[in-house]
């Protein structure tokens, strides 16, 4: 199975039977997956941990239960993305699009959210404990529930003025 970048270049390749088996066995072997196209991959529960995911598209994939702790996600588009449980500990998600997505029950512990938007997510039950979340954008974000101690901020208001 072949993983490929927004240019139609093979970004890494392996005879796995699924794509969570190649998109692991790219991370395990240290393969930087820049703008890796992952959109709707069903990544549920995978060993992402470190994984330099820069810029990928992971438009509406499952990775609910994922380990990306320590992972690059910077600039990634993880719109309507589920995220549910996964463990994003330390994760950079600067920049990241994360609009609409399912981050219920995760562990952001650690993670810079900085300019991220999060707008519409459902952060319900989330552990967002000493994250860096300046000039994120949670318009319309559920946060009920919330775990965020000693958390960094400057939140963008939202349209219409709401904060």
């Amino acid at each position: 199975m072949q993983i490929r970048n927004r240019y139609n270049e093979t970004i890494f390749e392996d005879d796995g039977g699924t794509l969570k088996e190649t998109v692991e066995a790219a991370v395990q072997n240290g393969v930087p997956l820049k703008g890796a196209i992952l959109k709707d991959a069903d990544l549920e529960g995978a060993n992402l941990a470190g994984a330099n995911l820069r810029d990928a598209n992971l438009r509406f994939a499952n990775l609910k239960g994922a380990n990306l702790s320590g992972a690059t996600l910077k600039y990634a588009d993880l719109t309507g993305a589920g995220l549910s449980g996964a463990d994003l500990r330390g994760a950079d998600l600067s920049l990241a699009d994360i609009t609409g997505g399912n981050v219920e029950g995760a562990s952001l512990k650690g993670a810079n959210l900085e300019r991220a938007d999060l707008g519409h997510a459902n952060l319900r039950d989330a552990d967002i404990s000493g994250t860096r979340l300046e000039g994120a954008y949670l318009g319309g974000a559920d946060l009920d529930g919330i775990q965020a101690e000693g958390i960094m901020r400057r939140l963008q208001p939202a349209q219409g003025g709401e904060q």
